[in-house]
This record gives C-alpha cells, sequence and structure tokens, in this order.
C-alpha cells in the first residue's frame, strides 16, 4: 500500500509541476514551442509507468495496450521537442519503423507468446532509442544554437536513457520463474520505486531547465523592446490598461520638450500635450477591444505650447500577463506645411494668391448646391498690356499684386473672387436685398481698381471692363454664366473704359 500511495504521489506531483509550468509559460506569453512537446512528452511517459505499475493479471490487456499508445505518444512528443530546440529538420522515418515494430513485439508477447520480460524491455528499448536519437540530433546542431542550453537538455535526455537501461537491466536479472503480472512488481519493489524517484527528479531537473529557458526569453524579449523602445527615431509613449503612463523615450523628450517626470505616472487623459485628442470612451474601446492599428492625424502641444502635427499610432502589447499601449506619434509639421503649400498651388494662383479657376469651380458648385441666388462678374482690366510692353512684366506683376490684395482685403465675406488668367478675374456675389446689392458691390469693385496704384515711384490709374450674368437666371453651369457675363463685358466695355493715366 505505502508503494502505491509513493507512486501515485510521484505521479501527481508530476502533474502538479508540469501543469504550473504550462500555466506560467501562457502568462509569460513567450514564443518557445518545443516547451510544450517537452511537457507533454514527460507527461505520457510518466503516465505510462504509473499505468504499468497497477498491472495485473485481470486487466493486462488493456492496460498494456493503454500504457504502450501512451509511451510511444510521448516518446514521439520528446523526440520532436528535441528536433525543434536545435532548429533540425524532423526525421520521422526511422522513429516510426522503431514504434511499429515495437508495437508488434508488445502485441506478440502479450497475446501470442506470453513473456513479461520480453515486454518490458520491448518497451523500455524504445525508449532508450527514442532519447538517444534527441541525444545524437542535438549534438549534431548544438553548433548553430546555444551549446550551452543545448548541452544541459543532452545530459538530462542521456540520464533518461541511462534511468530506462537500468530498468531493463533490472528485470533481465529477475528470475523469470514464477513471474506474473501479480508479483512483477511484488518482486522488485525498491527498483521500480527508485526508478520512478529517478524520473520525477529528472522531470523536475527538466522542467527547470525549460522553465530557465522561457525566463531568459522573457528577459531577452524584455531587453530588446526596451532598447527598441528607448532608441526608437519615433517618439514613443507608454501606459498601462488604466492609461498611467509608464514610460517615454528620448525622441519623445526632444520632440516636445517634456521631461520623465511631466509625463510618467500621469494619467494619459490628462495630459495637456493631447488637449482633447481622446475621450475616456475612446480610450477604453481601444483598450478593451485589443486595437493593434489605430491611426490618427492629430494636433499635440509641446511644452512652449507650440502646436505640433503629428500621426498618431496606438498598439498594444501583453508582457507577464500586463497589457500595455503603446503611442508611437511621428512628427509630419513638414508633411503637413508642404500639404498645404500644395493646396496652395493646386487652388491658388501662384503670383497674386487669390483663388485660381480650379477653386473658382470648386466655389460655384458648393454655392450651387445651396440653392442660393447670386451673380457671376467678369472683369477684364483696360489696356493692361501697356503697363507690360511700357515697364516690363516684373512691374505689370507687382502692379496685378497690388490690385489683387486690395481686391481681396475689401471683398466681403459672403463673395468670391478669382483670377481667372491674365488680367481678367471673376467675381460671385450674394445678393439678399435685390439686383441693388449687385450694382453697389460691382462700383466699389469699379472704385478700388481706380484707385491709384505705385510701384518703383510709377504711378497707375487703372480702369476696367465688365459683364454680369445672374444664377440661374442665365444659365446654371459655370462656363455658360462666364461666357454670357464676357458677351455682356464686349458689349458695354466702352461705357466703363476711361483709359490708363500713368
Amino acid at each position: 500500500m505505502i508503494y502505491n500511495i509513493i507512486i501515485l504521489t510521484g505521479f501527481f506531483v508530476s502533474i502538479l509541476i508540469t501543469f504550473n509550468l504550462v500555466f506560467a509559460h501562457r502568462k509569460i506569453k513567450v514564443k518557445f514551442e518545443s516547451l510544450i512537446y517537452w511537457l507533454i512528452g514527460q507527461f505520457l511517459i510518466i503516465s505510462t509507468l504509473t499505468i504499468l505499475w497497477f498491472i495485473n493479471n485481470e486487466n493486462k490487456d488493456v492496460l498494456i495496450i493503454l500504457g504502450t499508445g501512451f509511451l510511444f505518444t510521448g516518446l514521439y512528443f520528446i523526440n520532436k521537442a528535441s528536433f525543434i530546440l536545435v532548429k533540425a529538420k524532423p526525421i520521422k522515418k526511422d522513429l516510426l519503423i522503431i514504434f511499429l515494430m515495437t508495437i508488434l513485439l508488445v502485441v506478440y508477447f502479450l497475446y501470442f507468446n506470453e513473456n513479461i520480460i520480453a515486454q518490458v524491455v520491448t518497451l523500455y528499448s524504445a525508449a532508450i532509442y527514442t532519447y538517444v536519437k534527441s541525444v545524437i540530433i542535438m549534438k549534431k546542431h548544438k553548433q548553430n544554437n546555444n551549446q550551452r542550453e543545448v548541452l544541459k537538455f543532452i545530459i538530462i535526455m542521456i540520464a533518461l536513457s541511462l534511468s530506462s537501461l537500468l530498468r531493463v537491466i533490472n528485470i533481465l536479472i529477475i528470475p523469470p520463474e514464477g513471474l506474473n503480472y501479480n508479483n512483477v512488481s511484488n518482486s522488485n519493489y525498491l527498483s521500480i520505486i527508485a526508478h520512478h524517484i529517478s524520473l520525477i527528479a529528472l522531470i523536475l531537473v527538466l522542467n527547470y531547465r525549460v522553465t530557465k529557458t522561457v525566463v531568459s526569453l522573457s528577459e531577452e524579449e524584455i531587453h530588446k523592446f526596451n532598447t527598441i523602445f528607448h532608441q526608437s527615431p519615433l517618439s514613443m509613449l507608454m501606459c498601462d490598461s488604466r492609461f498611467i503612463v509608464i514610460d517615454i523615450n528620448l525622441r519623445f523628450i526632444e520632440l516636445l520638450g517634456y521631461s520623465k517626470s511631466d509625463i510618467i505616472g500621469k494619467k494619459l487623459l490628462e495630459l495637456e500635450l493631447f488637449n482633447t485628442t481622446f475621450t475616456n470612451s475612446k480610450m477604453k474601446y481601444l483598450i478593451e477591444n485589443d486595437t493593434n492599428t489605430y491611426n490618427e492625424e492629430i494636433s499635440v502641444i509641446d511644452i512652449n505650447n507650440n502646436e505640433i502635427r503629428a500621426l498618431l499610432s496606438i498598439s498594444s502589447m501583453h508582457s507577464y500577463n500586463q497589457k500595455k499601449m503603446i503611442l508611437t506619434l511621428t512628427d509630419i509639421s513638414e508633411i503637413h506645411t508642404l500639404k498645404e503649400k500644395l493646396n496652395d498651388f493646386a487652388y491658388y494662383d501662384e503670383l497674386t494668391t487669390l483663388p485660381n479657376r480650379r477653386h473658382l469651380i470648386n466655389y460655384f458648385n458648393t454655392i450651387k448646391s445651396q440653392q442660393n441666388n447670386f451673380a457671376v462678374a467678369s472683369i477684364d482690366l483696360d489696356n493692361f498690356k501697356i503697363i507690360n510692353d511700357t515697364h516690363g512684366h516684373q512691374v505689370g506683376d507687382e502692379v496685378l499684386v497690388s490690385l489683387a490684395l486690395r481686391l481681396k482685403s475689401k471683398l466681403s465675406d459672403n463673395d468670391f473672387i478669382a483670377r481667372y488668367g491674365g488680367d481678367e478675374f471673376i467675381f460671385i456675389l450674394s445678393y439678399d436685398n435685390g439686383i441693388n446689392d449687385i450694382e453697389t458691390k460691382l462700383e466699389k469693385i469699379l472704385n478700388l481698381i481706380n484707385e491709384e496704384i505705385v510701384v518703383n515711384d510709377h504711378k497707375f490709374n487703372l480702369s476696367a471692363s465688365l459683364g454680369l450674368s445672374e444664377y440661374p437666371r442665365h444659365g446654371t453651369e459655370l462656363q455658360h454664366l462666364i461666357n454670357k457675363a464676357d458677351f455682356e463685358m464686349y458689349h458695354v466695355k466702352k461705357i466703363f473704359k476711361s483709359g490708363i493715366n500713368q
């Protein structure tokens, strides 16, 4: 009875240790693929030894086959773990042949020519072959891996081989007379107990080695992450699941000017640098839904209260079962400025900075969709060619720039001006109080044009001709309205023309 308790105690201790390591591994979340195969293999082998201990004449047909299946499965996982450990390509052919031959021999010595000693020798010989095979593979490939770690696994595998070999020798020296399933254990209690204890001890050593390897990998991953985090060229901030900042990197300090004491330990939502970027609901959603692909262009405030445009990326990570959020800020201020400049080139006249034709079209479509009444005025400067021919195009350009600034500064918020080309301007004028509004606005525009402009000590008094069309009375398309205004302008040009005085 006491021996049964010892065997069962050893079995349950092995299970406890094995599952404790599995649980710890899942918590740490470090990728060590061979770990699970080592643990499954050792668990199945210990289960086999425990099953074989309780075999008797009544249950032998079931337990021997069950134990054989457990043993082979366990040996397969041990062999696979050895290959993975040294990153070698698995070779299954010879192992499958050995397993198949062993099964046939066990069945033969169980059902056709019953021989207990032959059964034990056959099973343990397969185990010895698998252990030795694992030793050979690890020794052959250890130069490509961490040699010290692999060497420790090799020693454990050799110890397992020797333990199985001693069991074979032990069963061979037992007198076969009177040996049966009911007294096979009784005949050598001490040797079997010693064998089980040695295997349990080896499993403890194996689990310790695997645990140490996993912890070492964890520390290596943490060191690697910290190196990447602190030496990254991108500004990075780390916070925990409560949104409390736990670290920032050097680039973050350089970009925004805050010190670690200004940021670390504070809640993300309370930091002024993000202003209104985050809300409690948004951050809670990002944390709880394990969002890894959140990107947004935002404005952040540096320590001098300057606004910086940045691309915010948020990713999550797990470390020792703790979830952390990594916020990465990419300074896109220059890109944003360039974008604005490109937008200016696309929608604004390079010389006068007035809206260009493309901008005019977009504005027209916008107010058209609002179904408001408005007028389109086409204004052409009279005899402007004379200025270019007499004083040069540079002076002519400066005159246009001065006129554009004057018109733009005096224009109502509800009205729009665009340089249509050369010395021609297009106005879109709103009129809430009838056509009288338009007459007043046109008079104001002509007066502004007639005001004297001085460039390089030269005085210029401009005049202009204009034409007018109304939406939707004269058309619903911009080009039709411009054509109508131009047509009107040519007919009344003489009325408004007053010449150019220099």
